[in-house]
């Protein structure tokens, strides 16, 4: 994915609901652009294995990003893009439940292959529509 596209849709999540996914995302940022994390102390292990799931989706993700195809998703696409929105809150909803006890590391691993699929759906529609494959 490209970092600069990665980083604006890293700042478009609102830090207040979505915390532990833009920490996650911006792990990935750092990771691209080569920029070393900041000290922090060691996360729980309930944390480390969340964000592992869902380092491990943003690794399948990210190689087939296709530069423009957030951007023509929020234009030609309203209803995917906000599938996308709602798979989104919905990673970052059960992650902080899973993180207080009260979600399991299935229902957040649930959570992440919807929120992987639709992206991959969208970068699919995107790459076909380039190809000419649909009008």
């Amino acid at each position: 994915m490209d970092p600069k596209v990665l980083k604006q849709r890293i700042d478009s999540l609102n830090p207040l609901t979505h915390r532990a996914l833009r920490e996650a995302l911006l792990t990935e940022y750092r990771r691209a652009t080569g920029e070393s994390e900041p000290d922090r102390p060691q996360d729980s292990t309930a944390c480390y294995v969340f964000a592992k799931v869902f380092q491990q989706a943003v690794d399948k993700v990210s190689p087939r990003y296709i530069e423009g195809t957030f951007e023509y998703l929020k234009r030609a696409l309203p209803d995917l893009d906000a599938k996308i929105d709602q798979a989104t809150d919905r990673v970052e909803a059960t992650w902080q439940a899973g993180l207080e006890g009260k979600a399991s590391i299935v229902e957040f691993q649930e959570a992440v292959t919807e929120w992987s699929r639709l992206q991959l759906e969208a970068i699919r529609v995107f790459l076909e529509t380039q190809s000419g494959l649909i009008p």
